[in-house]
């Protein structure tokens, strides 16, 4: 995927860069892209081939984007809150760490040591400090400017607009997706709504998407509704012990994302047969307890990544679906019976 506004230190004026931002953070493109896209601007401004974004979820913090010459890409899971990032938080200051700096007391390092460390903090709607955006340089001799962290914080306000942006289309996709059941007591035409609205918060879904339901008493997946670019004619059902739709159901039990060469694939796991896709996403519809469906996304192009935001948006708005199918259902039992 091309890395917009990537440049070396110093190119471009200041004006160009904040016009150009300015045009990203209010472009139709999804968040994973538009956090690549920041980071191609800031790297032509300043030394940050290492950036990451880090927002506070619940007592801990999720790291949507991460990349480090160092630390390896951190998985979608929560951290404590701690390190610099937990102090930016604390304090809802920026941290300059400058060559021959020192952490604040109390504060131990996260990661590799940088000779130079710059931190800001994101802000909500409400101005409570939401998150982090860091840039760090490992490179002897490299530091940042005043100039650097003006930009950095002109950065980080238009992610937080972003951030927030894209929470509320998913609480948005939520509420939508909750109103279907007082609009229809169809299957098919539910599936094929909740479709609709999947697509709106994770692209990829829009040409490969998957609905299955678990028939315990046939030990099978029972395709509900499905579309895929690969598909040459219906895929009706497949085991329950198969692929990896499979294992989540029988041993993992949450949301798990697969990248072609890159995602090593746990050992009591496989893939399912046909093309091998580049990303793979699936995430278990749970009601009351016990897993009834999943639902399973998948790209066959490099150029069409499935995220780790991606996966948290699924995971939120999946007990939605969950209950919409299990209302509809009962519906339908209803007025057939």
């Amino acid at each position: 995927m091309p890395e917009p506004g990537a440049g070396s230190p110093g190119s471009g004026t200041a004006a160009d860069d904040h016009g150009r931002l300015a045009s990203l953070i209010n472009s139709p493109l999804d968040l994973p892209r538009v956090f690549l896209g920041c980071h191609g601007i800031l790297r032509g401004r300043m030394h940050a081939e290492n950036m990451y974004v880090c927002v506070r979820e619940g007592e801990g913090l999720r790291f949507p984007y991460f990349v480090d010459e160092v630390e390896p890409e951190s998985p979608l899971e929560l951290y404590p809150k701690r390190g610099l990032s937990g102090h930016i938080l604390d304090t809802g200051e920026a941290f300059h760490l400058g060559p021959g700096g020192s952490f604040p007391g109390g504060v131990e390092l996260v990661g590799g040591m940088p000779s130079d460390y710059l931190g800001v903090p994101l802000r909500n709607r409400a101005g409570r400090v939401s998150g982090v955006l860091a840039v760090q340089t490992y490179a002897p001799g490299t530091s940042y400017s005043d100039g650097d962290l003006a930009f950095l914080s002109f950065a980080a306000d238009g992610l937080s607009l972003a951030i927030q942006r894209a929470t509320l289309e998913r609480e948005l996709a939520a509420y939508r997706i909750a109103a279907l059941v007082e609009e229809t007591v169809d299957a098919e035409e539910l599936y094929r709504r909740i479709h609709e609205v999947v697509a709106g918060v994770i692209p990829a879904s829009a040409r490969n998407l998957v609905f299955a339901r678990v028939d315990e008493s046939a030990g099978v997946f029972r395709s509900e509704y499905g579309r895929d670019e690969h598909w040459t004619g219906p895929v009706t059902s497949w085991p329950l012990e198969d692929g990896l739709s499979g294992w989540i159901y029988t041993r993992h039990g949450r949301s798990f994302i697969f990248e072609d060469g890159r995602t090593p694939l746990p050992p009591d796991a496989r893939l399912a047969g046909g093309p091998v896709p580049a990303f793979w996403l699936g995430a278990p519809l749970v009601l009351q307890g016990r897993i009834i469906g999943m639902v399973i996304v998948q790209s066959y192009s490099p150029d069409e990544p499935i995220t780790r935001e991606d996966e948290f948006a699924l995971n939120a708005i999946c007990p939605h679906i969950a209950t919409a199918i299990g209302r509809t259902e009962l519906f339908s039992r209803f007025l057939l019976g």
